[in-house]
């Protein structure tokens, strides 16, 4: 999976945030719901991972933040934002969500 210079961008503040702060981050990422056009990822399941670990990838590979204060998660079509009934709304589906969470928490 490619990241676009806007997603580099956003990582780079993620990075910076996870530099400057003592948190854990839990990278989510989201479908549409509708069958992937890629012969690459069969389901939603394994789209939603892949988008969460190429971002995990690029913060380890990018940074010297510890793996063990990160993790991915596919949530594929399971936690819509809006309804899929438009392009615009599918557009919004597709994301990928950073959650921090205080070190030192029992369950992240």
């Amino acid at each position: 999976m490619i990241l676009s210079p806007e997603s580099k961008k956003a990582l780079e503040v993620v990075i910076e945030g996870m530099e400057n702060k003592n948190f854990n981050l839990i990278i989510r990422g989201h479908t549409d719901g509708e069958k992937p056009e890629s012969d690459v990822y069969s389901s939603n399941w394994e789209l939603s991972a892949a988008r969460a670990a190429t971002c995990l990838r690029y913060i380890l590979s990018h940074s010297d933040i510890p793996s063990r204060r990160m993790k991915a998660v596919g949530y594929a079509s399971a936690k819509p934002i809006l309804p899929s009934t438009t392009d615009a709304n599918r557009r919004e589906n597709r994301r990928v969500e950073f959650f921090y969470m205080p070190v030192g928490r029992s369950k992240w």
